[in-house]
Order: C-alpha cells, then structure tokens, then sequence
C-alpha cells in the first residue's frame, strides 16, 4: 500500500529535524516500511496498519513541535516508550530525582537518562558522553542537588 502524508502549516525541517535525525529515528521504528521524504511530503510503502502508525506518529511528533522548541530523536524514543507529560505526572512519589521550585518533579525523562541515574546510585564516579541538548547536565545538576 502506498500512501503520501503532507506536512502543512509547518517547517519540514523541524519534524525532520537537522540532517534527517528525528526522521531517521522515527524510520528505525519501522523497518518494514519504506519512507522516503521530499519536500514537505513523505511518501510511504508498506502495510496498511504500519503506514497508519506511522501516521500517529508524525501528528504526536507535531504536536510535541508545538510545545517544544526543537525535537531530537529522543523524542522519538519517548513517543514509543509511552513517556509522556501525563505519564510522567501519574508517577510514583518516590521517583523523582527532586522536586524543582515549583514543585514538579524533576524524573529522568528517556531511557539514556534513565541509566545515567541508575548509574549513579550503582558507581562511585560516572561519565555521562553524548551530543548536546540530551539532558546530561540536568540530571547531572538534579542529582548533585539530591545529593545535598
């Protein structure tokens, strides 16, 4: 089955996001499905129910545009691991890593971020490597103020 989604009312670049990242990370979902993007359309070949998924997709991936100033693959992580705002509010008390000024927790937010806390509480000294904007600094900082 074939199928176009047109991107309207936004910036292709932005749900792409820079040199096709999000895309692609969003594509890995799918291997069973042929995306290719041009333009502000992307074109799919593929079974019907996995064209229509990825069709939920690139709305929530709109939708999250809406609210955020860029998105990175890890969003795309989030999306399928089902960690969302409203997830993240039904959580237990004891895991937030802190509880900022205003009183909303401060949780690791995707699975990277996930074993960096797991980490620290496993290690004396830990290391935390990768590209810029993933979180590494803030839960560095959320942790150091647990710590205190």
């Amino acid at each position: 089955m074939k199928k176009d989604i047109k991107l309207e009312a936004i910036d292709p670049i932005e749900i792409y996001g820079p040199a096709n990242r999000v895309l692609e990370a969003l594509c890995s979902y799918y291997p069973g499905l042929k995306v290719v993007a041009r333009g502000d359309t992307i074109h799919l070949d593929g079974p019907l129910d996995k064209i229509e998924d990825f069709k939920e997709k690139i709305n929530s991936l709109i939708e999250r545009r809406h609210h955020k100033m860029n998105l990175n693959p890890y969003d795309v992580e989030e999306l399928f691991e089902g960690k969302t705002e409203q997830a993240q509010e039904k959580m237990s008390p004891d895991s937030p890593i802190v509880y900022g000024n205003d009183g909303k927790p401060i949780i690791a937010r995707n699975k990277t971020q996930e074993q960096m806390v797991k980490a620290y509480f496993d290690n004396d000294l830990i290391f935390a490597v990768g590209p810029a904007g993933t979180g590494k600094t803030y839960v560095a900082i959320a942790l150091a103020v647990r710590a205190l």
